[in-house]
């Protein structure tokens, strides 16, 4: 569970940094279906880009009694943090339960608008539902809520944007971030995309009315009229969003040069630092395995033993070298040596051990059987 943990904190990381980033290079720019992609894309990378770990692995060699020191050490550590993973996961839980327990009830509440109100097909398989309550007029996945009042009055471009809002499927985005926003409850950032999100949305819906050829004042003014009500429900898209100032500003606002969408570039440096930034280094504990020459007295001779091979001293320089470079580091080399054995031999050994890498020596006394 801890692991878990750790990689909702790296979403959370992620999701924070190029949702900054967002903010800061495209918010203000009038390309709406570029930026709707650009956030739901980075939303997804952010839970992605923990699964993608450069890993270095380091070989730390250390004597055999630290072995045993050192894994109970890391048992102790273990059982010091384990009690805080439980409350953390047991409160990230009980997060991710109430958001989406409030999805779900926004559903149920949405399908009894639906199913109370009465329903007609209109162009393009989209049924229109038209309510007694004096709701305020919204669309989701393929129906469009308006008041029976608003439909008397025959309003065309309420029907307009949230057909825009249909043909563009702006619930199901809701509906993924709704998700990922259960998953990302704690994090602020989360919630502000979706946010800007649905303001996007709203954006593409109003530009498509336009196009349409709607005259732009008595759009505003329309707007103005209807900023009172709303649905109250957060995954549906209504007309008269909450941010009707933003909307009609972006509406007055210059198009932006078709050559500003290059500041999504900001994507690829974003990524490459973040994956620098989680890079994990695994150490591999290898336990110590010391080199042992023996010198024994034989036949009037000496006899050179290197771990149970047979050699003569001018072999000694060789074997050690090949020792040390298939271990990967320089292992502790001892000399045992039987009482008999002159002083001489072992001094010529240790010469020969000096012209490798062994620089930990040790001495012992073998008892001659």
């Amino acid at each position: 569970m801890a692991e878990f943990l750790t990689y909702q904190l790296k979403v959370a990381i992620a999701l924070s940094v190029f949702y900054m980033f967002y903010r800061l290079l495209l918010s203000r720019e009038t390309f709406h279906r570029v930026n709707r992609i650009v956030l739901l894309a980075t939303a997804l990378l952010s839970f992605l880009l923990p699964f993608c770990v450069i890993t270095l692995h380091d070989v730390v060699v250390i004597p055999a009694g630290a072995v045993a020191e050192a894994g109970t050490a890391a048992e102790e550590v273990a059982e010091g943090h384990s009690l805080w993973t439980i409350v953390l996961s047991i409160l990230f839980f009980i997060g991710v339960a109430a958001v989406l327990a409030n999805v779900l009830v926004s559903v149920i509440r949405i399908r009894r608008i639906i199913n109370s109100g009465s329903r007609q097909e209109i162009a393009g398989g989209i049924d229109l539902i038209i309510t007694e309550d004096k709701t305020a007029s919204f669309s989701w996945m393929k129906y469009i809520v308006i008041s029976r009042e608003d439909y008397h009055r025959g309003c065309p471009q309420i029907l307009m944007h949230e057909r825009a809002h249909i043909e563009l499927r702006h619930s199901w985005d809701l509906l993924f971030v709704d998700i990922l926003t259960s998953i990302q409850w704690f994090n602020p950032a989360i919630w502000l995309l979706k946010g800007d999100l649905r303001m996007l949305h709203e954006f593409e819906a109003d530009d498509a009315v336009l196009r349409s050829g709607a005259n732009m004042k008595e759009y505003q003014y329309l707007l103005i009229r209807k900023s009172l009500g709303g649905s109250g429900y957060s995954l549906v898209n209504n007309f008269n969003h909450s941010t009707l100032k933003q909307r009609i500003s972006m509406m007055l606002n210059k198009k932006s040069s078709p050559l500003s969408t290059w500041k999504v570039l900001y994507i690829v440096p974003v990524i490459g630092i973040f994956l620098l930034a989680m890079v994990e280094r695994k150490i591999e504990v290898q336990q110590e395995k010391p080199i042992v020459i023996s010198i024994i007295t034989e036949d009037g001779g000496s006899n050179i033993n290197i771990d149970g091979k047979v050699c003569t001293k001018a072999e000694v320089e060789k074997i050690i070298s090949e020792k040390i470079e298939n271990a990967g580091y320089v292992p502790m080399v001892t000399i045992n040596a039987s009482s008999d054995v002159e002083l001489g031999e072992i001094i010529d050994v240790k010469d020969e051990l000096r012209k490798t890498k062994a620089l930990k020596i040790t001495y012992g006394t073998l008892g001659k059987e």
